[in-house]
């Protein structure tokens, strides 16, 4: 999910043992019809395959504290599946689809 607040996107960084370190968009729960769909991204890990559907939700009230722009994330160190659903809002944007 993609949570967009003032023209800036919601990051998290990862405390797991997966992708621990790296910042990437949260999995947040939001009833889709709230959210707009905007298309899916994959990425092969070594042993499994990760198959993501893409949501943007536009959030009225601020609800955390890490929100960047896109050219604040391209200095983060992301994940590949990130940086992959990154290009595809980007791509959903600059298209005027969203």
């Amino acid at each position: 999910m993609v949570s967009v607040y003032n023209e800036k996107l919601s990051m998290i960084q990862r405390s797991g043992k997966f992708l621990h370190g790296l910042w990437g968009f949260p999995s947040i729960q939001v009833p889709l019809c709230a959210s707009d769909y905007i298309g899916e991204v994959t990425h092969a890990y070594t042993h499994f395959k990760l198959i993501c559907k893409v949501y943007v939700y536009e959030e009225l009230d601020k609800e955390q504290n890490n929100y960047f722009t896109s050219k604040e994330i391209r200095k983060l160190a992301i994940s590949k599946v990130d940086d992959k659903i990154l290009k595809l809002y980007l791509d959903t944007i600059s298209s005027n689809n969203y």
